[in-house]
């Protein structure tokens, strides 16, 4: 998105599985991290099956860019009034049980871009293509025909 917003004429549309632009609580960005430090098995078959090989370098960077996000707030928060270019917002309402605002936060993204469309399903979670893939994409599908 922040590409979108610095150069508009490089990006043809957008899809934003899940993206928010606030944390309204930066210490569940930062326990987040602390938990992704002593990871379960669980966890590690999840990272390599979602990022292969690389996933410890892949988690660690995306920690990063989590705390930052903690410190600093999100990098493209003041600029999604800049994207002119369509731009699907998409997630999962089940999201709310650890993110309280997550639906109301996604509808507020999506008044500051002009050509945005919101979809939200009951029965998803994070990241959506993963948690109601079919539903997921269907409407992916849907919106770049349209864009």
């Amino acid at each position: 998105m922040l590409l979108a917003a610095k150069h508009p004429g490089k990006v043809r549309s957008i899809v934003a599985d899940s993206e928010l632009t606030d944390y309204e609580y930066d210490d569940m960005l930062r326990l987040c991290v602390e938990t992704r430090n002593i990871p379960d098995k669980a966890q590690i078959d999840f990272w390599k099956k979602a990022h292969g090989d690389d996933w410890f370098e892949v988690v660690q960077k995306d920690n990063d860019v989590m705390l930052d996000i903690a410190a600093n707030g999100h990098v493209f928060k003041d600029k999604l009034d800049d994207i002119s270019c369509p731009v699907l917002f998409c997630g999962g309402l089940r999201e709310e049980e650890y993110v309280p605002y997550f639906g109301e936060t996604m509808l507020d993204m999506c008044r500051q871009v002009e050509k945005a469309e919101l979809y939200l399903v009951n029965d998803g979670d994070h990241p959506l293509m993963w948690t109601a893939k079919d539903k997921f994409r269907n409407m992916v599908l849907a919106f770049l025909h349209r864009n």
